[in-house]
Order: C-alpha cells, then sequence, then structure tokens
C-alpha cells in the first residue's frame, strides 16, 4: 500500500491532467455527447472544455463537478459489498462510478459475481432523467463486458419493472428499457421467479405512490440454486431506512466440471 501511494504522488501534474481529461471525454462520448452539447449543459465554453480533455487547460475542482454531475456521476454516493464465509476477489475491473461496487465471490460452491448497484434517483426532472439514463446504458454495457455465467445483480436499482403495479407515470421509457436490458444479458428477476404472480413494493411513498425499486437479478444458471426471495420490512417500518431489505437464499451447487465458473 506504501508503495502505491509513493508512485501515485510521484505522478505528475500533467500525467494526472492527461487522465482526468481522458477520462471525461470517456464519459462525454458514452452519454452520446458533442463537446457543444456538454458545454452548454454546464455554462462552459466550448474551447474551455476541449482544452480541458487534452489537458491543456487546469481545471477547478467546481468545473470538474459540474462536468461529472452533468454526465451522471455524482460521487456523492458509494456502493459497499459485505461478505462472510466467501473468499473475495476483487479482480474485476471496476466500474466507473461509486455507485457500483463488483467482486467475485468464491466458496465450496463455486464463484459467483455479484454487483451491488445504487442507481440514481428518480427525480422527475429532465436533467435526472438525463443523468439516470447515462447511468443505466453506461450499466449495461459494462455489464455486457463482464458477463458470468454466475452474475448477480443486486441492490435499490431506483427502476420498476414495466408490469409493475400500481403503473407508475413518473418511470420513463429509458427506465424500462433499463430493467428489460438487464433481462436480455440473461438474467432472471428473482423476485418473480419466487413469486411468479406476487405484488410487494420495497419503498413506499404517499406522494410518489408504492414501488418495488430493490431487486436481485440471477443469471439463468444460478435459477435452479434459488430457494427464497422476500423483503424484510421490518428496517422500514422501524425508520432504520426507507427501503424493506431485500433478502435472497441460493444453495450454490459446484459447477459441472468444464463449466466456466
Amino acid at each position: 500500500m506504501l508503495e502505491k501511494v509513493v508512485q501515485m504522488q510521484a505522478v505528475s501534474p500533467l500525467i494526472r491532467r492527461r487522465r482526468l481529461g481522458h477520462e471525461l471525454r470517456q464519459l462525454r462520448e458514452a452519454a452520446g455527447l458533442i463537446a457543444d452539447q456538454l458545454s452548454r449543459q454546464v455554462g462552459q465554453s466550448r474551447s474551455k472544455l476541449s482544452r480541458v480533455e487534452t489537458a491543456e487547460r487546469v481545471p477547478n475542482v467546481a468545473d470538474v463537478g459540474a462536468l461529472l454531475t452533468a454526465l451522471g456521476v455524482d460521487g456523492q454516493y458509494s456502493t459497499a459489498l459485505v461478505t462472510k464465509g466467501f473468499q473475495v476477489r476483487p479482480g474485476v475491473e471496476q466500474p466507473f462510478d461509486p455507485r457500483i461496487v463488483v467482486a467475485d465471490l468464491r466458496s465450496a460452491g463455486g464463484t459467483v459475481r455479484l454487483a451491488g448497484v445504487y442507481g440514481p434517483t428518480n427525480g422527475m426532472t429532465a436533467h435526472s432523467s438525463s443523468n439516470r439514463s447515462v447511468f443505466q446504458r453506461r450499466l449495461l454495457a459494462y455489464l455486457a463486458n463482464h458477463r458470468s455465467p454466475r452474475l448477480c445483480v443486486a441492490g435499490d436499482l431506483n427502476v420498476v419493472e414495466p408490469d409493475h403495479e400500481p403503473r407508475l407515470a413518473s418511470f420513463e421509457a429509458h427506465d424500462y428499457a433499463f430493467y428489460t436490458g438487464l433481462l436480455d444479458l440473461g438474467l432472471v428477476d428473482a423476485y418473480g421467479a419466487v413469486h411468479p404472480t406476487g405484488v410487494e413494493h420495497s419503498w413506499h411513498s404517499e406522494r410518489y405512490g408504492s414501488q418495488r425499486l430493490d431487486h436481485l437479478l440471477i443469471a439463468t444458471g444460478l435459477a435452479a440454486d434459488l430457494r427464497e426471495f422476500r423483503y424484510d420490512h421490518e428496517p422500514r417500518t422501524r425508520e432504520l431506512s426507507d427501503h424493506a431489505a431485500a433478502i435472497a437464499v441460493l444453495t450454490l451447487t459446484p459447477p459441472s466440471t468444464g463449466a466456466a465458473r
């Protein structure tokens, strides 16, 4: 760790600016924005943004923060992964946002790749919609590039399924496309698998309606190992959180000889 810190301190300011500029350009292109569009969103000139991306200008913290916010990376939230009884291998390329954490969990039953996600909140504004859409597209692309036969995606995704009851006008086409995009990756909604006709919600609001925002989606290869999925509402009713806890039980069996792990 000390060696790593020393190496980081030895990196020149120019190299750090180049890295920052490269990351900002990648984020902008992933969001489908040209420089003119992004500069208008943040109230900066096109030439100023270009000089930041090419490391010709030293940006201040406020400017970088405005750019990250416009690109859907707010930096205010992060997701933690706490395990017991597993060997944790965080060797997977870490994702683009601290709202996502990914690790391979190894046990006698084989290896499971777990992605913990806290999706951006639905603020019901054009800016919130844009941020969510960028995050959702980038997460789908990341998961597609790091697919695993035993992938699990869990957390407060801040979206509902297309046939959610009740129907909620606050969610948009890209929110539903994100959910179905996860299914298109070969994932199964654990709640739906265990309760195919069930209607339950993990978050409640008199103003915005009851919503099932918290999900576990598992690879089809794990579906046979799923024994239970339920929502524990005690954390919410005791006001420890405004969400219910999602609890899943899987009995992991080692993959057959020669299968991918």
